[in-house]
C-alpha cells in the first residue's frame, strides 16, 4: 500500500518546493517526512468508513512535511507553538496596509503581548542562511562567504615571518648552506653546494644536518606548544 501511494507523497512534497529554498533542507528530506506521514496513515485507516485511503493520507502526510519544515528548516529547533505563531503575525502584517504594533497584532491573533514578542524574536534570531549562498545575478558566482572579510588578513608573507627571523640568526654560512640545497627553484645537490662554496661534500653534509638540527629545537615549541 505504501508503494501504491508514493506519488501522492511526491505531490504533496511538490507543493512546498518554493519554500524550502531558503531552509535547510533538500526535496529529499520532504519525501522521507511524507513517506513517514504516509505509513501512519495507513496503521489507522480504516475502510469502513467510507473513505479513500488517499483521502484520509494526504492531510498525515501533509502535516509530516509541515512539522519536519518547522523542526529542521532552520538547522535550530524551534517549538512549533512558537513558529506558529510567528508566521500567523507575518502573514497578518503582510495583508495589512498600515504596520501594526505588536499589541494590536496580538489582539487580532487572540495572543499575548508578551508570547507574540518572544516568538518572533525567537524565529528572528534563529533564522540561518548558508555562507555558499550566491549572491546578485545567476551569472555572477560570488558566494556570501566571499563578501565577508575577517578583521586582519594575513599577507602570504605573514605566515612565515617567524620562520624567516630565526633563519636570520642563522650564522652566514649555516644559512648559505640552507639557501644552496632548499631556497630557489631548483635545488643544489651536496656536491655542487661544495663546489659554490669551495668546500667538501662532507662539510656541506655536516653543516646542513647540524643547522636542520638547531633549527627543530627553536621552532619545535613553536609547531607544537605541547612540546614547550
Amino acid at each position: 500500500m505504501v508503494t501504491a501511494n508514493l506519488r501522492l507523497v511526491v505531490m504533496v512534497c511538490r507543493r512546498y518546493r518554493g519554500r524550502i529554498s531558503n531552509l535547510q533542507l533538500e526535496m529529499l528530506d520532504l519525501y522521507q517526512a511524507g513517506n513517514l506521514g504516509l505509513m501512519r496513515a495507513i496503521e489507522l485507516f480504516d475502510p469502513s468508513r467510507g473513505y479513500r485511503l488517499s483521502t484520509y493520507a494526504f492531510s498525515w502526510i501533509q502535516q509530516a512535511v509541515q512539522r519536519c519544515m518547522s523542526a529542521t528548516g532552520n538547522g535550530i529547533h524551534i517549538p512549533t507553538a512558537l513558529r506558529t505563531i510567528a508566521y500567523r503575525a507575518q502573514r497578518l502584517e503582510a495583508c495589512t496596509a498600515q504596520r501594526l504594533t505588536i499589541d494590536a497584532m496580538a489582539d487580532l491573533l487572540g495572543e499575548k503581548e508578551k508570547r507574540l514578542q518572544t516568538a518572533l524574536t525567537v524565529v528572528r534570531q534563529c533564522s540561518t542562511t548558508s555562507l555558499d549562498k550566491p549572491i546578485g545575478t545567476l551569472e555572477e558566482s560570488t558566494t556570501l562567504i566571499e563578501l565577508i572579510q575577517a578583521e586582519h588578513m594575513n599577507d602570504p608573507e605573514d605566515d612565515y615571518r617567524w620562520l624567516h627571523e630565526h633563519l636570520e640568526a642563522l650564522d652566514p654560512k649555516q644559512r648559505q648552506v640552507l639557501e644552496l640545497r632548499y631556497g630557489g627553484d631548483e635545488h643544489c645537490s651536496s656536491a655542487k653546494a661544495a663546489l659554490v662554496m669551495g668546500v667538501t661534500k662532507s662539510y656541506i653534509q655536516s653543516v646542513e644536518r647540524r643547522t636542520l638540527q638547531t633549527l627543530r629545537h627553536r621552532l619545535g615549541p613553536i609547531l607544537d606548544p605541547t612540546q614547550g
